[in-house]
Parts: structure tokens; C-alpha cells; sequence
């Protein structure tokens, strides 16, 4: 194959690949061109800063998973200084040795490891957001057509589910930037784990014990850089679901924390541009302004589970409820955690919106039609892959 870079001086070169606004579109050219290797080999520090600050999904927290990736490859911090840098969810300033890390390199090896990296974790949103969609397009939720007093015996027995309506458009809309950038953030911190496990088993050489130990560690930080359960179940429930291979499982205490699959290995392949840069202070791309979310609300987890669980506990919902005894694999076939109020709401499984921006509903939805949304769509045994294992939340304080 003709190089398509080879009659191209350097400095041109150098430009396309700075100007690329994801990885995929950089470890693409990469992979075509012999002339944009040598380039790279070369000037990778600047060209990995350019593509970094100018793709909308390597901003704020996974910037920082892309950078740890590079210095775990490229040995250039511990697991004491690890710790630390995970553990500080703002990194303002950011740590020097952080900021240095693509000058401090002896060759590129680390970062094309991290390129493939973002590429994998790009490819991997598309595939998970697709399935999600899919699988709304598929449900068939319903409203309730009884009065106000029979309700309770709708939701706290098993009677039949009536009156079934496929979702609106509006509950299928493309993915916003904040929806994007929650997927893409539980995904960074699926690889960034994985690297920190075959560091710690490798060249850290530590007992399974230890590991263990870290990973508890590792997993219960508090913020937002870290783990948010709901959506780390979604997406081992969704890679177990499309991969022709079964994940390669990192922990005997954590069965749902794998190893991601290539994208190759998937039964679908999807991968669609990703949105525009935008300004931590402005509203994101054409669907969140119309939705009235900036990219702020994006280091926050998606509410969507959140909202299931408050539902029941405000409302006194009994545990002899279905609603209780609910099996989650039906939310996280349909990606609830990683889904905007305003969407929840168009799907009916909320009943106002969180947030005093534009757009307001019209009314509040009747806390029961809410309800019995939820409820219908755990009555409906078709969104349930049986070979999906039922995971459990850690803590015996949140519902399951």
C-alpha cells in the first residue's frame, strides 16, 4: 500500500497529526504510514499534548487515566505515588512529574500504548451506547390504567403488566456530551486498572493477598476519578453480553471487574465521531444545550440508578415489592447509569427534572405512572440476557 504521507515534509506531517481531534483518528494514521512513524518517533511528546487537549473525551479526569497509563508503562512512578495521584481527584496544579511525563520518556512505546488505549476505550463507547439504544428501541414500557388506590397492589404484587408503549423519540436521541463523557470515564477506569493489576503482578511482584488489598483500596476512593459501581456493572454486563470471548476476570472479590475485550472480539463493531471540544464553562455540544446540561455535570455518575433507588425509599415502597426484589441486569442492559435526567424523563422514569436550567417539562409526572414505568420494564423478560451473572452491590445499605 502507497504510503500516503510519503512525499510530505515533516513539518506537514507534524500538523495532521497534531490537528487530529481524537486517538482513533491518530492511531489510525499511525497504523497507515511508515513517514508518520518516524515523524511521531520524533516529536510524540507535542503531538500527544495537541490530540489530548483537543479531544472532547480525554478532558479533565480521563486526561489524567491517559497520563497514568503512560507513566505505569513506562515505569515512571510506584505504587505509593500511584496512590497519591489517585487519591487527589483534581490534580490543580498538576503534579510536575505528570505534567513532564511525555518529555521524560526515552522512546515513544508508552504512549502508542496509551494511544491504543483511547483508540480501544472510543471504539468500546460507541459499541456500549449502540447496544444501549438498541435495547430501548426493543423495550416496551407501560402506564398504568388503574386509579390511584389500586396502585399499591400493582407495585407490591406480581400482576400483569397492561397498556405497553414503546419509548419516544426523544428517549433515543444520540448520546449527549455528558452521557459520552460519563461512558468514557468508567471505561478509562476499567484499563487504567488493568494496567495497575499486570504493574502490581509483574514487575511490582506482589501476592495475590496484596493485590487484593490495593484493589479494595483502589475501588472504595471517593471520587470522581474512581469507580462508580452502577456503571462498572453496566459495562461488564454489556462486554459479557457482545464478546465472542469471555472477559478475562481481575478479581476473585470484584467478579465484575474484567479486562476489556479488543473491539475485535466484539459481535458488533460501531465507532462514530466524537462531539466537538468544548469549554468546561460553556454548554457542550447542540444536544446538551438543548437539554440544558454543561460540562460540568460530566464529573458527576449518571443519576439514573440514583433515581430508581430514591424513588422507592421517598415513596415507602415495602419489600415484599417486585420493585425490590428486581433484577438489575434489566437497567443495565438498557444503560440507565449512563443516561441524563432529561432523557430519564422522556422515558418516563423520573418524574421533574433535577435542575433549575432550560428545558422544564410541562408538568410533573404522577410519582405512580413513574413507578410503574420502572416496574414494567423489570416485568419485561426479553431485555434480560439470562447468561448475564446478576451482580450485587457491595454495600448492604443500598438497594441492590
Amino acid at each position: 500500500m502507497i504510503d500516503p504521507f510519503q512525499k510530505l515534509p515533516a513539518e506537514i506531517i507534524i500538523q495532521i497529526l497534531e490537528s487530529c481531534w481524537d486517538f482513533t483518528s491518530l492511531d489510525g494514521l499511525l497504523q497507515i504510514s511508515s513517514n508518520a512513524n518516524e515523524v511521531f518517533d520524533t516529536y510524540y511528546p507535542n503531538i500527544t499534548e495537541a490530540v489530548l487537549a483537543s479531544c472532547s473525551m480525554t478532558s479533565g479526569f480521563n486526561g489524567h487515566k491517559f497520563r497514568l497509563v503512560v507513566a505505569i508503562q513506562a515505569a515512571a512512578i510506584g505504587p505509593r505515588t500511584l496512590r497519591k495521584f489517585l487519591q487527589d481527584k483534581d490534580w490543580d496544579p498538576m503534579p510536575p512529574v505528570m505534567e513532564s511525563i511525555f518529555w521524560s520518556l526515552d522512546c515513544s512505546t508508552p504512549i502508542r500504548q496509551a494511544i491504543k488505549t483511547a483508540a480501544k476505550v472510543h471504539r468500546l463507547a460507541c459499541v456500549c451506547y449502540d447496544s444501549f439504544i438498541e435495547n430501548i428501541k426493543k423495550a416496551k414500557p407501560a402506564r398504568p390504567n388503574v386509579n390511584e388506590d389500586e396502585m399499591h397492589d400493582w407495585l407490591c404484587f406480581s400482576e400483569p403488566v397492561r397498556s405497553t408503549i414503546l419509548f419516544p423519540p426523544d428517549a433515543i436521541h444520540h448520546p449527549s456530551f455528558v452521557e459520552q463523557f460519563w461512558l468514557h470515564r468508567a471505561l478509562w477506569a476499567f484499563e487504567l486498572y488493568s494496567y495497575i493489576y499486570r504493574a502490581a503482578t509483574t514487575r511490582w511482584a506482589w501476592s495475590p493477598k496484596k493485590v487484593g488489598r490495593y484493589t479494595g483500596a483502589f475501588l472504595i476512593f471517593p471520587n470522581e476519578m474512581n469507580w462508580h459501581e452502577d456503571e462498572h456493572h453496566t459495562i461488564t454486563q454489556c462486554m459479557r453480553c457482545l464478546s465472542r470471548k469471555a472477559p478475562i476476570q481481575l478479581s476473585s472479590y470484584y467478579p465484575w471487574l474484567i479486562e476489556l475485550p479488543s473491539p475485535d472480539d466484539l459481535i458488533i463493531n460501531s465507532c462514530w465521531a466524537l462531539p466537538d471540544p468544548v469549554d468546561i464553562n460553556d454548554l457542550g455540544n447542540k444536544v446538551d444545550r438543548s437539554w440544558g446540561r454543561g460540562p460540568g455535570f460530566a464529573k458527576y455518575p449518571g443519576p439514573g440508578m440514583g433515581t430508581f433507588r430514591s424513588l422507592l425509599l421517598e415513596n415507602h415502597v415495602k419489600p415484599d415489592s417486585p420493585l425490590h426484589q428486581c433484577d438489575l441486569r434489566v437497567f443495565r442492559g438498557l444503560g440507565i447509569s449512563f443516561w441524563d435526567e432529561w432523557r430519564l424523563y422522556k422515558m418516563g422514569l423520573q418524574r421533574e427534572m433535577g435542575f433549575t436550567t432550560q428545558p422544564r417539562p410541562e408538568y410533573p409526572k404522577p410519582i405512580t405512572d413513574v413507578l410503574y414505568t420502572w416496574y414494567s420494564l423489570v416485568k419485561d423478560e426479553d431485555l434480560v440476557d439470562k447468561n448475564t451473572f446478576p451482580f450485587r452491590r457491595r454495600f448492604s445499605w443500598y438497594v441492590r
